[in-house]
């Protein structure tokens, strides 16, 4: 238990906090899939479209980093990780 948190391992062993984090990061995983079908429409223009820009807030990832005192979610740090790897290989990911 870290954090009055539960964590399990999930079948790959990235640790995942509940319902909602899974929820969270499969939600991205298919987001980030989407994505990559705009790569080079985001690279040419050098900037999110705005439908790009609409499948993140539908998707709740414009706000996932809002404590639950301003109701937002404040995914388990866990949680961030995974949504992150998963957007990591996306158009929408950090590139050097």
């Amino acid at each position: 238990m870290t954090a009055g948190v539960d964590l399990e391992l999930a079948p790959d062993d990235r640790p995942v906090a509940d319902a909602a984090s899974r929820d969270a990061v499969d939600r991205a995983s298919c987001t980030a899939a989407e994505l990559r079908g705009a790569s080079e429409r985001i690279e040419k223009a050098r900037t999110l479209p705005p439908d790009v820009v609409e499948l993140l807030v539908a998707g709740g990832f414009t706000r996932l980093c809002v404590p639950h005192s301003l109701g937002g979610p404040e995914p388990h740090p866990a949680t961030l990780l995974g949504v992150l790897e998963a957007f990591a290989g996306s158009p929408v990911g950090f590139t050097p």
